[in-house]
């Protein structure tokens, strides 16, 4: 019986400390994916930026293309521009910006 019951308890115990161990790397995990994104999302806003001042400062497309990052910029008339960016690492972070000029 003795046998049995240290038998049953190492069982438990062993399967407690697995759970904890995975529930502790997913967190990890998961932490370091969103800072990932986070990453990807402030370089595609900065693009972004750039690429705006630019049109606002001359007036015309950039001839701007960065390695990891999908910029595309569309004249809709003599006034406004739309900007998307996207980042070719993740495929989540997809950004738009409208630019009119005065």
């Amino acid at each position: 019986m003795k046998k049995s019951f240290a038998l049953f308890v190492t069982i438990i115990l062993v399967y407690i400390f697995g759970a904890i161990g995975l529930t502790t790397i997913e967190n990890k995990l998961i932490s370091s994916n969103m800072d990932s994104f986070k990453y990807h999302y402030i370089q595609s806003k900065l693009h972004i930026d750039t690429v705006e001042q630019y049109i606002i400062k001359y007036k015309m497309k950039p001839k701007y293309n960065p390695k990891n990052y999908d910029i595309r910029v569309y004249k809709e008339n003599n006034t406004s521009y739309d900007i998307f960016v996207k980042s070719l690492n993740q495929e989540y972070i997809n950004l738009h910006k409208k630019v009119v000029l005065k």
